[in-house]
């Protein structure tokens, strides 16, 4: 059978098959529960498992590029420009 192995936060840090009889403790500090869903990062509340939060995902490399050009000024001058108004005055 499977257990995860849940830490002082509930998070579930590792599963590992174990028959429940030969002689074994998990770390010190953490726990054992059952497991037949879930797995390493999930969270253990209430008597239940719950999936993390979802990780959205980063913007494909080509969306990046195509959101850069759309904001970049439409000429090098304008570069210049831009460069000269973000820079810092070095007058007093």
């Amino acid at each position: 059978m499977n257990y995860a192995i849940i830490n002082a936060e509930g998070l579930v840090v590792n599963v590992v098959e174990w028959d429940g009889k030969i002689g074994w403790q998990p770390p010190s500090g953490c726990t054992i529960e059952p497991i037949t869903e879930g797995g390493i990062g999930w969270v253990y509340a209430n008597g239940a498992f719950v999936p993390p939060a979802s990780i959205e995902e980063p913007p494909a490399p080509v969306e990046v590029l195509a959101t850069a050009i759309e904001v970049l000024p439409p000429s090098a001058e304008a570069l210049t420009t831009s460069a000269e108004v973000l820079a810092p005055s070095t007058e007093e």
